[in-house]
Order: C-alpha cells, then structure tokens, then sequence
C-alpha cells in the first residue's frame, strides 16, 4: 500500500468501523434540537432532497434521535451525538458533560427543510462549524458549553430570521455576516468566553441587538456604510475601546455617520460587567 493512502484511510475507516448515516424526515415538525456532546461538528444547509443528512463517526449507541408527539402530530424532533444533558431555568443554562469517546468523534449534518422550522443547538465540549444559506427557518437558538463556535451568514439572501439567540458558557465564538441573518432580534449573553461579531451584510430592516458581555473579550465589527446607533454601559472594573468612526452622543450613546441619513438602523445595546469590549468599523 502506497504511504499516501494512509492518511485517506485514517479519515474513512472510522465512518465503516463504528460510525453511521442517517436520513430523517422533517413532516409536520416545527423544531429541531440537536444536542451536539463532546466532538467536530459540521453544520451544513446545502440543497438536498432529504431535509436532514447525518454522517457521523460516533457509536451507534452514542447518536439517538426522537420525535416528540402532540395530539398525534410530529411536533419536534431532537438528535443526540455523545453525552450532552442540557437544562434550563430561566435565564441560567446548565450543561452537564459526560465524556465518552475522544474529541476526533465527528459529525457532519445537513438541514434543508421545506417548510419554516425552528433550530436549537446545545453544544458540549465540542467544536461546530455552521453554514446557514438560504432555508427555511424561524429562529436559531444556540446553548453552548466550552465550545468553539464558528457560524457564517455569507451565503445568505432572503433568510429573515424572527430571532437568532447565543448564550455561551466558557466558548469561544465567531460570527460573520450577521446583517444577512435578517433578524428582527439577536440576543447574545457571554460567560468566560470570547466573542467575535461580525455585523456585515445586507441589512434588511431595522434590527436590535442586546449583548451581555461576561468575563473575556468582545470584538465587534460593524459596516462603516450602514446606520448604526450603539448603547452602552460597563461596569467599573469593565473597559470599552470604540473607534472614533462612531460619535460620541453622551456617556453611554454612540452613532455611526449615516445615522440621520438611512431609515433602516442598527440599534445595539451592550452591558459589559466585568469584560473588555472592542467595537470597530469595517
């Protein structure tokens, strides 16, 4: 055997030994919860003609997936890789992670639903890659552990989101393109992580952004061409870096130039307790 086929078969041979592919269907489900444990995920939304694909190298007995019934109709569908117990009160997300299995545990899924659903994703120790194109869903919610999240929103153009959620534990997080995400709210809630947020993209209507900043770093960047208004407040042992791109209104106010100009805004407001927020035009 040739030494370049090795690395070839040390990529593939997982997915004959113990891993799996699955197709599913989507038929009168509203929400899609994938609880992604300890592992690389990938999160795709190319065109297909089943609504969701699933190659992954994890035990069998590791992935399980079940529709949750109401008055005999398919409601939800929720898909597990690894061991990931989520639980939520309130405001406060508990990610409770039992390892199983070694963090090279893969997965590739691919949503393509035909009609509007909603997508929750709760991540372990793992990390995702999310491409979101132009599919049919109404919400994106994200409960992340110690994660590293990559989401891109580049290949969108017609999405109008009615909100997109992220509440991280001790993540790193990247997201571009939010403008072409075309949601009416993003909330965004951080622990000890770092965010990196990419407001560029085709803004569609007025949006309103709420960050609350946790102990780490926050880097915002923004189109220099949109209107954008920002309010910010920090605590004292916080500190807030904002390009002078953006005029001062007050102690806490901020605009972007365009601001008086376009009709379509930006509005974003930024608590930021303990951490260090850059904001920056691009």
């Amino acid at each position: 055997m040739k030494l370049s086929k090795i690395p070839f078969l040390l990529i593939v041979l997982p997915f004959f030994l113990i891993g799996g592919e699955k197709q599913l269907s989507l038929k009168n489900v509203y929400k899609i919860i994938i609880n992604a444990g300890t592992g690389y995920f990938q999160f795709t939304t190319n065109r297909d003609k089943h609504p969701i694909k699933m190659e992954y190298t994890f035990p069998e007995k590791n992935v399980s997936y079940v529709y949750n019934y109401e008055d005999d109709h398919k409601k939800n569908l929720e898909i597990s890789f690894g061991k990931l117990k989520v639980s939520s009160d309130d405001d406060d997300i508990n990610i409770n992670i039992s390892k199983n299995g070694p963090l090279s545990d893969s997965a590739y899924v691919n949503l393509y639903p035909n009609k509007p659903i909603d997508f929750k994703l709760n991540t372990g120790a793992s990390r995702c890659n999310i491409d979101i194109g132009d599919i049919n869903l109404r919400s994106i919610d994200i409960n992340s552990g110690a994660s590293n999240i990559d989401i891109n929103f580049e290949n969108v153009r017609k999405l109008s989101l009615d909100y997109f959620n992220i509440s991280s534990g001790a993540s790193k997080i990247k997201a571009n393109n939010l403008l072409n995400c075309g949601a009416d709210s993003i909330n965004i809630s951080g622990g000890v992580n770092k965010l990196l947020l990419d407001f560029t993209g085709n803004l569609k209507k007025n949006m309103y952004v709420k960050i609350v900043s946790g102990v780490g770093l926050t880097n915002i960047g923004i189109d220099k061409n949109i209107s954008c208004i920002m309010v910010i407040s920090k605590g004292f042992l916080a500190s807030n870096d904002i390009s002078e791109h953006f005029k001062k209104l007050d102690d806490t106010t901020y605009i972007s130039p365009s601001y008086k100009i376009n009709k379509k805004h930006l509005n974003i407001h930024i608590e930021n307790s303990l951490g260090c927020v850059n904001i920056y035009e691009k």
